[in-house]
């Protein structure tokens, strides 16, 4: 097979998304930071609940799966992910949840957030849109706009480090911004050299 012009292959130019790595995790940082420090009460909550549950489906899951893991050694509360229309049995008001649905759409990932909400959980929201926002906006819960124009499954960077940002500022896990910061610099810092 010849592959000399990618570009008919990329059609959806994943190429440049995959490269974006970098700098959907430096925009993250700016876009929590702005968000944090206009609504402040998500600051250090995490004692008063028993466990996280972060809903997403496909790509929007994925930096959900990489968090989780990234964080279980030090949580001091259980991180679980769903992928299902419905909630387990054992959330309650005392689960703070996570919905991530790049679209905002996500049949699964709406129906499992409103039973979530009729069981008043507090929650956090992240998607660039659709019904999972204006769920959001309807019911005063945090809206962390994701930027447009990606495939879901190509927007880790943001998913990825979004969740990370959002553990910190629950208190769920110590400050990672620095080390992002730091990844992001290097990788920056190298890719310039070459």
């Amino acid at each position: 097979m010849n592959f000399k012009n990618i570009n008919e292959l990329d059609a959806q130019d994943m190429k440049s998304q995959i490269a974006s790595l970098y700098s959907q995790i430096e925009e993250s940082i700016e876009i929590l930071n702005i968000f944090f420090s206009s609504d402040s009460r998500y600051k250090n909550i995490i004692k008063d609940y028993n466990n996280i549950l972060i809903i997403g489906m496909g790509g929007s899951a994925i930096g959900g799966d990489f968090a989780a893991k990234y964080s279980a050694k030090e949580a001091e509360i259980p991180i679980h992910i769903l992928r299902d229309y419905h909630v387990p049995k054992w959330v309650d008001s005392r689960t703070f949840v996570i919905a991530s649905s790049y679209s905002g759409n996500t049949e699964e990932t709406l129906n499992a957030y409103m039973e979530c909400l009729s069981l008043k959980c507090d929650s956090i929201i992240m998607s660039t849109g659709g019904e999972l926002s204006k769920i959001a906006n309807n019911n005063n819960i945090g809206l962390i706009q994701m930027p447009k124009g990606y495939q879901p499954r190509a927007a880790i960077g943001y998913s990825l480090s979004m969740i990370l940002l959002i553990f910190e500022e629950l208190g769920l896990i110590k400050s990672i911004t620095s080390d992002l910061i730091d990844t992001c610099s290097n990788k920056i810092g190298t890719s310039k050299k070459k």
